[in-house]
């Protein structure tokens, strides 16, 4: 079921737009896992749920021991995706799931989970947290952290660069500090826990990008310079390219200059996900005519900012 918002917007007449919003209200959540009741040892755990449509995130709660009667609120968390690995210490929970859009919550979805002690290292997992796995930076220097892991005694984090292995340090946090020396390059990294008698679990192997080499600058290829726009425009397409193969968004100006000042259109400079953009005459002002400049830079992954195009004009009448 869809429900229906008018939301007025001015510009120099009154405009309606409509957005059209899921009812998830009576919608509950599909669980995968963890089963409802199970009792493990575990304390790595991972929560699994089906998509619903027309959710936008999921919340999700997890109290000790229970609901009713709560001391303990380990969790509450706006999800995106479909799954959250948390590492849990010994004790009765509950937890909780919902869909959530920007107009409805869902139905809760809830279970019983306990965690006792645990006895074997070998039956937990090594959760990392930070850097995501397949970062993008242009930093040198990088935090790493991971959840502790029960029975631990010692973790031992790996670093390597091209199958040569670059850091091998252990210690008995779960942090880590380290900058690297290499500029755009791919490293792969992973954490070991060991227990008193030296038995170990791995962590996944995740990776980093080191990337410092600025995307060039972008082609303008519409509108041609010195386009004319007039009361028979109904709307001004913006289009570029860019060779580099991993841009992640662009940065468009659109600006004026006045008496050696330049004065950027109201909402510019804009960050655009595309190569193209869309703009209306209600976007300008049209009681003068005026003479605009336009331009585009590209962002990459690593937040690396390219040099700015050459710009071009365009006449609004």
């Amino acid at each position: 079921m869809k429900s229906y918002y008018i939301i007025p917007l001015l510009f120099f007449f009154t405009a309606c737009a409509v957005i059209f919003i899921d009812d998830i209200s009576d919608t509950k959540v599909m669980v995968v896992s963890p089963a409802d009741g199970v009792i493990s040892e575990t304390a790595s755990r991972s929560f699994l749920w089906e998509n619903v449509n027309g959710a936008e995130h999921y919340q999700l709660q997890i109290v000790s021991p229970n609901f009713a009667a709560a001391d303990r609120m380990v969790l509450d968390s706006l999800v995106v995706g479909t799954s959250f690995q948390l590492t849990l210490s010994p004790d009765q929970y509950e937890w909780r799931i919902r869909a959530v859009n920007s107009g409805y919550y869902g139905q809760w979805e809830q279970r019983v989970l306990r965690i006792e002690d645990p006895s074997d290292i070998e039956k937990q997992e090594v959760i990392l947290r930070n850097p995501a796995n397949n970062l993008f930076t242009n930093q040198y220097a990088l935090s790493f952290s991971w959840d502790l892991v029960p029975l631990a005694k010692e973790y031992e984090i790996e670093i390597t660069e091209g199958g040569l292995q670059v850091v091998l340090e252990k210690q008995s946090e779960n942090a880590f500090q380290y900058e690297f020396q290499s500029v755009d390059s791919h490293y792969e990294w992973a954490v070991k826990a060991f227990d008193e008698e030296g038995k170990s679990i791995r962590s996944e192997l995740r990776t980093i990008n080191l990337d410092f080499t600025a995307p060039p600058a972008s082609q303008l290829n519409a509108p041609e310079n010195a386009a004319v726009f007039n009361e028979n425009t109904f709307e001004i397409d913006f289009r570029w390219t860019n060779s580099a193969g991993d841009t992640d968004h662009y940065i468009i100006d659109i600006f004026k200059q006045e008496g050696g000042s330049t004065f950027s259109l109201a909402g510019f400079p804009k960050k655009v996900n595309t190569n193209a953009l869309s703009l209306t005459e209600e976007d300008f002002d049209r009681s003068v005519q005026t003479t605009y400049l336009w331009q585009v830079m590209a962002v990459d992954r690593a937040g690396n900012e390219g040099e700015w195009s050459d710009s071009r004009n365009f006449i609004v009448q």
